[in-house]
């Protein structure tokens, strides 16, 4: 009776034990798998709710100071995604002022070569028109000299060929002109095509 009064105390009591042992377990094991649940679903761009006291500190300061991590983490990511907004348009507002910049150096690069055909221009314009000048002034200077006796037909017939002579002159330097001008444009014309030349 006292060995089976012993055998039946010590069942009950491994009953009782592994009772309070799975007790125990469950009130350690519950909140670590909380903990392990929130850190298996844990997502940066959401906000994880305080976790639940409980009566064993060392997973209470385990599970604040997840808490407190997760929470800066979601913070800072906000703040990077705040500034990376920001640089965009940062980013955005500088492309538009290089574009402008790219702009206003194209239109000054084009009025520097319209600076430089008007100087070609100018430049191969200026014997042809001082020989006109020279022309003109060389007909008024013989009519203001009376060079031609118009009552005479031979000196009027001289001054027509002479006349003739120089108009014909300052047609050809016309059209060295016109030339000219064909030749600055045809110049600046992106396609052209190709042509053999003597040099």
């Amino acid at each position: 009776a006292a060995i089976f009064g012993m055998i039946l105390f010590y069942l009950l009591f491994f009953a009782f034990l592994i009772r309070k042992i799975k007790e125990i377990s469950n009130f350690i094991a519950k909140p670590i798998s909380l903990l392990a649940n929130e850190t298996h679903n844990f997502n940066a761009e959401k906000r994880i709710n305080k976790p639940e006291e409980t009566k064993i500190k060392e997973i209470n300061i385990l599970s604040n100071n997840f808490y407190t991590m997760t929470n800066e983490l979601y913070k800072k990511r906000h703040e990077l995604k705040d500034l990376n907004s920001s640089l965009e348009g940062k980013v955005e507002q500088e492309v538009l002022k290089n574009r402008e910049k790219d702009q206003l150096m194209l239109h000054q690069s084009k009025l520097a070569q319209m600076g430089e055909m008007i100087s070609m221009i100018a430049h191969q314009w200026r014997q042809p028109l001082a020989t006109i000048n020279s022309v003109i002034t060389d007909v008024k200077l013989k009519m203001f000299l009376n060079k031609f006796d118009l009552s005479d037909e031979k000196q009027k017939k001289e001054f027509e060929d002479y006349l003739k002579n120089k108009f014909s002159n300052i047609e050809e330097l016309t059209n060295v002109l016109s030339t000219t001008i064909d030749d600055l444009r045809n110049f600046y014309k992106p396609t052209k095509d190709k042509k053999e030349t003597s040099v």
